[in-house]
Order: C-alpha cells, then sequence, then structure tokens
C-alpha cells in the first residue's frame, strides 16, 4: 500500500516540476506577449520621455509587432477627411476631435506602453486618452491592453475602463532588484518536487535490488536434508463394527512370528520336561477373508 502511495506522489511532483518549469519559462501569461513580465529591464534613471520610448521599445520586442508609428493606423474623430499624421483610419469615434495613435493597433487589439511610476484616474488627459481607447476597441470588438511596470500605481477607475473592452491592464515592466514572486514558488515547487522523486526512485532501487537478491539466493532444486526426506507411513488402521483392529501385516511377518513361536516351545519343553505349554497364536491373512 505505501509502495503505491509513494508511486502516487512521485507521480504527482512530477508534474510539480513540469509546471514549474514551464512557469520559469514564462510563455503561458493571458496576454498578447505570453509573459507575465518583460525580457528586459527598464532604466528608472531616465527622463520621462526616455522611458516611454524605452516602455515602447521592449513591448515592440516581447509583442513581436512593429510600433504603430510606423504604420500609423489612427482612431479618428467624425471628420471625413484623415489627418495628415494617419496613413489610415481604422475607426472613427465621436468623442475624439482629432485623432489618437495608440502605440500598437493590430487586427485583433490594441496595446499600449506606460512606463511610468503612477497612472490614475486624476489625470484628466490618461483618462481621456484611455476612454477614447476603449470606445474604438469595443467598435472594433477587440481588447484594450496598457501595459504599466510592475511597481506602477493603478486606480479602480482606470482598470474598470480598460476591462469593458475585454482586455486588462498588465503590471509587465521590470524593474532593478525585482523577482516575481511566481519565479520564486516556482522554483520552491521544482526544488520540492525533486528532493521527493529522488526519494521515491531510491526506495524502487532498494526494493527491487532487495528482491532481486532474494531471488537469487534461493536455489531451483533443494538439497534431500533430513527435515525433508521421506520416511514410510505406519500402517492404516481400518475401524470394523465389531470393535476389534486387525493390524494388516505381509505373508513374510507371518512366516518370521510362527518361527518364532515354534522357538519359544521348543525352549520350554526343554526346560520343562512334564510341563505343557499351549500358545495359541490367531494371524489373520488378508488373502484368507
Amino acid at each position: 500500500m505505501w509502495r503505491n502511495i509513494w508511486r502516487i506522489t512521485g507521480v504527482l511532483m512530477i508534474g510539480v516540476i513540469i509546471t514549474g518549469i514551464v512557469l520559469l519559462l514564462n510563455f503561458t501569461a493571458p496576454n498578447p506577449t505570453g509573459r507575465r513580465y518583460s525580457s528586459e529591464v527598464v532604466d528608472l534613471n531616465l527622463d520621462n520621455g526616455a522611458k516611454g520610448l524605452e516602455g515602447e521599445r521592449i513591448l515592440a520586442l516581447d509583442l513581436r509587432a512593429p510600433l504603430n508609428t510606423i504604420e500609423k493606423h489612427c482612431i479618428c474623430g467624425e471628420a471625413s477627411t484623415v489627418a495628415s499624421q494617419c496613413n489610415l483610419c481604422r475607426v472613427n469615434v465621436p468623442t475624439v476631435n482629432t485623432y489618437r495613435l495608440p502605440d500598437f493597433f493590430t487586427e485583433t487589439y490594441i496595446a499600449d506602453a506606460k512606463n511610468r511610476y503612477t497612472w490614475l484616474s486624476s489625470h484628466s488627459q490618461d483618462v481621456a486618452q484611455m476612454t477614447d481607447y476603449a470606445d474604438a476597441a469595443i467598435a472594433l470588438d477587440i481588447p484594450l491592453w496598457v501595459y504599466v511596470r510592475v511597481d506602477t500605481t493603478v486606480d479602480q477607475t482606470m482598470q474598470d475602463l480598460v476591462r469593458s473592452t475585454g482586455g486588462d491592464i498588465v503590471h509587465y515592466f521590470a524593474t532593478p532588484d525585482w523577482v516575481d514572486p511566481v519565479n520564486i514558488i516556482a522554483i520552491i515547487g521544482i526544488l520540492i518536487g525533486g528532493v521527493i522523486v529522488v526519494f521515491v526512485l531510491w526506495r524502487e532501487f532498494r526494493e527491487t535490488h532487495h528482491m532481486s537478491q532474494i531471488y537469487r539466493d534461493v536455489p531451483d532444486d533443494q538439497p534431500e536434508s533430513p527435515t525433508n526426506r521421506s520416511f514410510p507411513t505406519a500402517p492404516k488402521q481400518d475401524d470394523k463394527d465389531d470393535g476389534k483392529v486387525i493390524i494388516e501385516v505381509t505373508s513374510q511377518k507371518m512366516d518370521d512370528a510362527e518361527e518364532f513361536m515354534d522357538k519359544v516351545k521348543s525352549r520350554v519343553d526343554r526346560m520343562n520336561g512334564n510341563g505343557h505349554v499351549d500358545i495359541n497364536v490367531d494371524v489373520i491373512d488378508d488373502d484368507e477373508e
């Protein structure tokens, strides 16, 4: 029973190890990058403009998509003319005065990078920009994704605005000295799972080796010994209706008994000349019955 329990535990720990390795590889997150955090660490010593450009560059690398500053697909207002800064108006939104140029504008999502410390609804310009992005995403039936730093403070209003499109705000850009807590859990799981799997394999090897030694030491044919040597069985006794017990003997035994009694008679006659001794021996022969 315990052996089966340890085997099941070993299989489960192998699953824990595989899961931990997958988490460490960082490619299963539910956002367009597939990552929980950025492939590069942002530089916090840059000025605000440079930080924004760095965030866009890193996000373009992880999304494997070109920046929209190259294609210039815009969210346009009600005006029929296309702004000179846009190559294409993908959607018209009434609240847009001129145009909006998201960092990334694809057929399947709108994405924007915000490499800053805070991103709050108290900033009216940010709220107006995200409202236009959200309206465009809803009109095109695609999600809006906003990527911020791992330490960026975001309030509930901004979260609700972005999530209304089916997308989300991703705390994404890694900062110096930041450690992903999921990685810590994955490493601990791999270490514990590895120790348990090694222990289970060691138990299996020890028990298998022990049983092989037992089978090897037992000979195929056991030699004859005093304990297993066969002995003649005692004569069988049968109960008769008259209560007598008849002992089965061979003809040779019968002859030996008669010869012995003859010798006894002869010796008695020599010792007592006039004596008379009657000795009767009744022997039942099976052949006469």
